[in-house]
């Protein structure tokens, strides 16, 4: 959930993250099911916020770095190119940095 909601409108805010735990509580997804198709579904949008924000939750939740990136990959005819390329950079980046993975000096 975006801390900017929350501090603009509080209320909007909290209403947000109760209807996301409602769908979460009554869904039958495996929580890292469930990231992964959240991060198909940033990734045709192309917010690279929220890209980083679920490959991150999605490896936290036990997806390889792999399942990431094919998860990205994925949306390839749908999305583009531009959205899948720019989509993997971001993705990787955020599952590198929580790996401990850095590139360059």
């Amino acid at each position: 959930m975006s801390d900017m909601l929350m501090r603009v409108n509080p209320q909007v805010g909290a209403a947000f993250d109760s209807m996301c735990k409602s769908i979460e509580d009554t869904g039958t997804l495996e929580p890292k099911v469930r990231e992964l198709i959240r991060l198909a579904c940033v990734v045709t949008d192309r917010s690279t916020y929220g890209i980083r924000l679920h490959a991150l939750k999605a490896y936290e939740l036990g997806a390889s770095a792999e399942e990431v990136t094919e998860t990205v990959m994925n949306c390839l005819p749908v999305a583009g190119i531009e959205a899948v390329s720019s989509g993997l950079a971001a993705a990787m980046s955020a599952v590198e940095a929580k790996r401990g993975v850095h590139h360059g000096s």
